[in-house]
């Protein structure tokens, strides 16, 4: 478009210089009116030119946006899926010592009702061997059931004891 508005400016410019009558004078105001037509065409398109330019450098800021606003959720959302799985891990360690102590609780209160249940055996020099051989029957027979590994090794000790002494 430049071009051809240099072209005829200076085609113009060139045909007044030579201008000798009134035909040509004629001429050379519609091209003067055309020159100016185009010049009016040309500002109209750098117009529309810029105005193009600037819709795209905003279609381009707002996607350069968008990413970052989508970054940021992201980096959110994964510090949010951290903090919760480490709150969870937290509290299945809580949960998990809780019932270890609750286990121990239970075991030691077992051991100590069975304590309590089962009368001390009193031997006077081995005379009374038949009475180890109850308390040894009620032992195996108290092994099964719901118990721990501690009460079944206390049982056994037990029962190991008393078989030494049925043996001696």
């Amino acid at each position: 478009m430049k071009k051809s508005i240099l072209i005829l400016c200076s085609a113009s410019i060139l045909m007044l210089a030579g201008c000798q009558n009134k035909e040509d004078s004629a001429e050379l105001k519609e091209i003067n009116e055309t020159v100016a037509e185009l010049k009016k065409e040309n500002e109209d398109i750098a117009k529309e030119l810029d105005t193009y330019k600037k819709e795209k450098q905003d279609a381009e800021d707002a996607k350069v946006a968008a990413a970052k606003k989508a970054e940021e959720e992201k980096k959110q959302a994964e510090e949010a899926a951290a903090a919760e799985a480490e709150r969870v891990a937290k509290e299945q360690e809580a949960a998990a010592i809780a019932q270890a102590q609750a286990e121990q609780a239970a075991a030691e209160q077992a051991a100590q009702q069975q304590q309590q249940q089962a009368p001390p055996v009193t031997y006077d020099g081995g005379t009374d061997k038949e009475a180890i051989r109850q308390e040894l029957i009620r032992l195996k027979q108290s092994l099964g059931g719901n118990m721990t590994r501690e009460q079944r090794m206390a049982i056994k000790e037990q029962i190991r004891a008393l078989a030494m002494q049925l043996g001696e």
